[in-house]
């Protein structure tokens, strides 16, 4: 209770940031006091769920019961869910009397609503004693709520439920419903987390809303039949055709999503665009939940039809497609009106979003599973206003890696952003669905096992995610080793006399050369990379490879009388080389073989522009491919490939 309350004037200090602190310099340091509190703050809280995770893993079974009936009402019910409810009301009563000021009353509302979804995601999360976990889902997911648990009236132990007030109340809620429990109302919680998911409330909200839903989804605790008993996944036998049961989280997504698209979230960019990842990702979360509830027994696939005609009918994929069209438009006008930076902005996104394979060489994965809601359980920013879960995700960015873009340009990265990552989601499940019907054709209705209902996360880069992130695949000349130069542009150089001499690192064992300003190399500029290489005297036209460079990485050339200066990216890959600091210089016999050095990398870096160009035209080509897929018009199609199986 101590944590909460600290938690909330943390929050409260957050969100005020703006209205108290019109200096920019003022509020930057108010916000490093702030990051470092909150990480300290979550740390702490996640020491004390393990500690009670600690305790409920012992044996001792009336140990267990009190405990967890304490925690359900000294901790949920009489602080965590009372302070919900009353933010509830403290923000209706705000909207009705003034709803564009920011009273304190407002941002304790908001600060304590914050508060209260982060403790119980935490303890979700952390604590594995199932009992606990899912009572706790029942007090929040349940669409009824006892009366009698407010502010005002509190359980306690002198009533009729003796020494457990709680937790029997919660079992009786579920075993036997409403007629169990006199004074029960509808469920203020469970509504109120809709709402945020829906949008209704704020982004930030939003983010957490979906982080608690897919920590209790991902629960092992859970059960799908404890899920149905709350209505999160759909009734078993809604696959009858007079049946249209959803789920009511399924089209808070679809809601929050359709919000988005119409630019109503009322947030940061930045902020927008970490909500419609973390809805998208809860989505696909709760589907293939609902997937497994609906369609599998024992392994076994049932009723292919009608599963194609939800998965058609699914609001959350349709509006999932309306959102990438949305974005993809948006994208292709930027990159229209702004060819270069978009261009830039959209590399500078695949490379923070795949990452080499560790098994596979050459080939670049970008795991969805990372952007969950529940992945950011240890991230202390979720106590701070302004969520940029991206942000965190690539803080640890390497500092050679070249920012491309600034913030000048946030509401193009944002729009771009939203694009690639839909992409990434609608891909997904284009694969699930072409996956499913091409196994249930193949198998002739045979039984199906799980993995066959399963979303695969882990997308791989196609060509053009490849050639527009400019993705190395294929490995360079290594170093050391000798080329020909038959047939390829090759100029005679050596370092300027000011760069007296450099030692180059040929191998993993440490070989060194040293090079000076008086040994005789050769510029060999390929149509994709160039070559640093040393003469070989006594073998004509051949060369030993001292430094490799892709020309997709040089940024700009310039001449300087006889020298040519490279600007390039520069990775690890170019230490001691002849890259330094991502420059590189080199001195020709005259300034007219400069100048023809030159002229030749500039063509083969337009010609690459070029076909970046395309390249990133055609992803927004694909992406409206991947819109219309996930569009109603699919039903027509797919009920005719089923009237052929029958």
């Amino acid at each position: 209770n101590a944590w909460f309350s600290r938690s909330v004037r943390l929050a409260m200090a957050s969100l005020s940031l703006e209205t108290k602190h019109g200096d920019a310099e003022a509020r930057a340091e108010a916000q490093i006091r702030h990051r470092e509190i909150a990480q300290k703050e979550l740390q702490e809280l996640q020491y004390w769920l393990g500690f009670i995770d600690d305790l409920l893993s012992c044996d001792v079974r009336a140990w267990n019961v009190r405990l967890v009936e304490w925690l359900l009402r000294e901790v949920f019910v009489k602080k965590v869910c009372a302070s919900w409810i009353r933010s509830l009301d403290a923000t209706t009563r705000h909207d009705a009397e003034t709803p564009t000021a920011k009273t304190a009353e407002l941002l304790k509302a908001q600060a304590e609503r914050r508060v209260a979804l982060i403790f119980c995601s935490q303890f979700c999360g952390l604590v594995e004693y199932r009992p606990a976990v899912r009572l706790l889902s029942v007090l929040l997911l349940s669409d009824i709520y006892p009366q009698g648990w407010t502010a005002e009236g509190l359980p306690d132990t002198d009533g009729e439920a003796g020494d457990f007030p709680v937790t029997s109340t919660l079992n009786a809620i579920v075993s036997a419903g409403e007629g169990a429990i006199p004074d029960l109302t509808p469920n203020r919680l469970r509504e109120s987390l809709l709402s945020m998911l829906s949008g209704t409330l704020s982004s930030d909200e939003v983010i957490l809303s979906s982080q608690l839903l897919s920590v209790i989804l991902e629960s092992e605790s859970i059960d799908d039949a404890a899920l149905e008993l709350l209505k999160v996944l759909p009734p078993s036998n809604h696959l009858s055709s007079s049946s249209s049961s959803t789920s009511p989280y399924e089209d808070a997504c679809a809601t929050f999503l359709a919000k988005a698209i119409g630019g109503s979230c009322g947030c940061s960019p930045e902020t927008r665009n970490s909500a419609i990842e973390s809805v998208s990702s809860f989505g696909l979360v709760l589907l293939e939940r609902i997937i497994r509830h609906s369609w599998t027994e024992l392994g076994t696939c049932l009723e292919h039809q009608s599963f194609i005609f939800y998965f058609n009918s699914s609001t959350f994929f349709s509006t999932l497609g309306s959102a990438l069209r949305t974005f993809a438009l948006k994208g292709r006008e930027h990159l229209e009106l702004d060819n270069e930076n978009a261009r830039a902005i959209i590399m500078e996104e695949i490379r923070l979003r795949y990452a080499q394979d560790k098994e596979q060489e050459g080939i670049f994965t970008c795991d969805i599973d990372l952007y969950k809601p529940s992945s950011s359980l240890n991230n202390s920013m979720l106590l701070l206003c302004g969520l940029d879960l991206q942000q965190q995700r690539h803080s640890c960015r390497p500092s050679n890696d070249l920012q491309l873009f600034d913030d000048t340009d946030t509401d193009k990265r944002s729009d771009l952003r939203a694009a690639l990552f839909l992409r990434s989601i609608a891909s997904c499940s284009r694969e699930f669905h072409r996956r499913f019907v091409h196994s249930s054709k193949a198998a002739g209705r045979t039984p199906m096992f799980d993995e066959l209902l399963s979303f695969n996360t882990t997308e791989v880069a196609d060509e053009l995610t490849v050639a527009v992130g400019q993705l190395q695949t294929t490995r360079l000349q290594e170093l050391g080793t000798e080329i020909d130069l038959r047939g390829r542009n090759n100029y005679l150089c050596s370092l300027p006399k000011r760069q007296r001499k450099i030692e180059i690192v040929l191998d993993a064992e440490g070989t060194r050369f040293l090079v000076t300003d008086r040994t005789d190399l050769v510029l060999v500029i390929d149509p994709a990379e160039l070559y640093i290489a040393r003469v070989n005297a006594t073998k004509q036209n051949r060369c030993r490879v001292l430094t490799a460079v892709m020309i997709q990485s040089i940024i700009a050339c310039a001449t300087e009388s006889d020298t040519l200066h490279i600007v390039c990216e520069c990775g690890d890959e170019h230490k001691w080389s002849f890259v330094i600091s991502g420059r590189l210089s080199l001195r020709f016999p005259s300034a007219a073989v400069a100048t023809s050095a030159k002229e030749t990398l500039d063509k083969h870096l337009a010609a690459l522009h070029r076909l970046s160009s395309l390249d990133a035209m055609h992803i927004f080509d694909q992406m409206l491919e991947l819109s219309d897929f996930h569009s109603s018009a699919q039903t027509e199609e797919v009920t005719a490939d089923f009237c052929e199986m029958d």
